[in-house]
């Protein structure tokens, strides 16, 4: 089955611009339809807790779960580049889902027992895939040839992956009896949809692909999101209006549908990150990037009362039922961790500013280097049962 998407039209133009600015009107007070309160009288209580405990921006890959290369050797150093950049966009590309679900069953639930993937599995297991050819590499064996040709992300590789084929390569670096990895079947046609892409239109080359970027963070969000339809993480509402007319004898009723457009770009600006430190690109203006609009993320805001839920949604998320994708539940939930960062974000970097006067200038924050905070401190929190459940979708966006 071929990769499909429903957004394959729509534009991405300034697309950091987009995503901050459809979760602003959605979750705007006279939006009626928005289900999650931003209390900014709870965002100093978090500020302040992450200046107390994380004075300094939170680092990426401090735990050393990634493939930077490591081992590797070539005369080419363009190689190792290029082999770090595919990595990194093969695991993002699957880098969604992580809760506990079973295949066959879309109203069940599987145990934490069942499941127990997480994405730290899964980044140290492509990890471990990644170097499964350094050996060749260092006895030679790809000396004259493309050294891509043994590696597992290499494009010719993703283009003609099957499930079969992608279990058969992660199997020796996870373990599917304790993790096993849901939607196969969905993450081989993302795999397969990058080394397509790649070979078509790049020739192959993952730094031809960033080159055409133009050293700017933004641009290449877009350029992802463009260039392959399974990043494109965004939700069209219908809603359907009624207008009524009057004559002197009949009455009509005119029916018409508004559309409203909620852009997210979850995976495709959390690529640009990653690749962004992994490669040490120093791009520009990876201040405009956003938040990425995971579970994790509103978790802890919640947690940390920054987002009140209605009643109803609280009940529902505590009470681990899923939300269906693309619903008023869900968009609630995600435009508002999105604008909650940003004005967290701003009020860290006031209170920087306030400061640097006394200590010296410090690093500015950005959603980027918060959102890792977020996510490192909420990970530690859901394993040590402090936060109350996430939401749950059935998505491959995030």
């Amino acid at each position: 089955m071929a990769w499909q998407s429903s957004t394959l039209t729509s534009s991405f133009a300034d697309p950091c611009d987009l995503v901050r600015r459809t979760c602003r009107e959605w979750n705007h007070p006279t939006n009626s339809r928005n289900q999650v309160t931003i209390r900014r009288d709870r965002i100093p209580v978090l500020g302040q807790d992450i200046l107390n405990k994380s004075p300094h921006v939170t680092e990426w890959d401090s735990d050393d779960w990634h493939y930077k290369g490591v081992g590797f050797v070539s005369e080419d150093p363009q190689q190792k580049r290029e082999r770090v950049g595919l990595y990194l966009l093969a695991l993002d590309a699957i880098n969604f889902c992580f809760w506990p679900v079973t295949d066959n069953d879309a109203t069940t639930t599987a145990t934490t027992e069942t499941n127990r993937l997480e994405y730290e599995q899964l980044a140290k297991g492509l990890k471990g895939l990644a170097e499964a050819d350094h050996s060749d590499n260092e006895k030679g064996n790809n000396h004259h040839n493309n050294s891509l040709d043994s590696y597992a992300f290499s494009p010719q590789n993703l283009a003609t992956m099957t499930p079969t084929k992608m279990k058969s390569l992660l199997e020796p670096y996870i373990d599917f009896t304790q993790y096993p990895i849901p939607n196969l079947e969905t993450r081989c046609e993302l795999w397969k949809e990058l080394g397509t892409v790649l070979l078509r239109d790049y020739h192959g080359r993952f730094l031809e692909f960033l080159d055409n970027a133009h050293g700017d963070a933004t641009k290449l969000v877009e350029l992802v999101a463009t260039s392959f339809p399974g990043f494109q993480d965004e939700t069209i509402l219908f809603e359907e209006e009624t207008t009524t007319t009057t004559t002197t004898t009949t009455t009509h009723d005119q029916h018409q549908q508004t559309k409203t457009r909620i852009v997210f770009l979850k995976r495709a600006q959390i690529f640009v990150g990653d690749v962004n430190a992994g490669l040490e690109l120093n791009l520009r203006n990876m201040d405009r990037l956003t938040t990425f609009a995971d579970y994790r993320v509103p978790q802890i805001l919640r947690q940390y009362e920054v987002l009140e839920y209605t009643f109803e949604l609280a009940d529902r998320v505590d009470s681990q039922m899923e939300l269906k994708k693309d619903s008023i539940e869900e968009v609630s939930i995600r435009a508002a961790t999105v604008v909650a960062v940003e004005e967290l974000v701003q009020w860290l970097n006031k209170q920087q500013e306030q400061q640097s006067n006394d200590n010296g200038k410090r690093e500015k924050f950005t959603d980027v280097t918060v959102d890792w905070y977020l996510w490192q401190a909420g990970e530690r929190m859901h394993q040590d049962g402090l936060l109350k459940p996430f939401h749950r979708v059935r998505t491959h966006f995030y």
